[in-house]
């Protein structure tokens, strides 16, 4: 049982874009609403897609990218917040995380689609 799940958990590490997809079927049974559907299934899998790009730039060039990557969450997050704090004097504490949580959903997705291009030209050009 234990290997099964071990071998779930890093296809969806592997592939985070099919956490995105299973999220949405799942609440498809569930929720009647498209566009709440759609921001669930983002937020379920932006942690995929850090583990994901964790572990393409730790194959690629076998260094370890956790600070950096927890430093761009914080510093996104602080960001978020400061625009927040000049476009309306008062920061909602949980609306500026959930903006700031599918931003980064937005830098992590494209950012995996830059290293698996990347990553897929290197052993392609050997």
């Amino acid at each position: 049982m234990a290997t099964v799940l071990t071998h779930v958990f890093a296809t969806f590490i592997t592939w985070p874009v099919l956490v995105i997809f299973l999220a949405y079927l799942i609440q498809f049974i569930w929720s009647g609403h498209h566009r709440r559907k759609v921001k669930r299934s983002v937020d379920i899998s932006v942690p995929f897609f850090m583990a994901a790009i964790y572990f393409i730039i730790q194959e690629i060039w076998l260094i370890d990218m956790w600070f950096p990557i927890t430093a761009v969450f914080i510093v996104l997050l602080g960001l978020t917040l400061f625009i927040y704090w000049r476009l309306y004097d008062d920061v909602l504490l949980m609306r500026a995380f959930i903006t700031a949580w599918r931003i980064h959903f937005i830098f992590y997705f494209f950012s995996y689609i830059a290293l698996m291009t990347f990553r897929v030209y290197r052993d392609l050009a050997g």
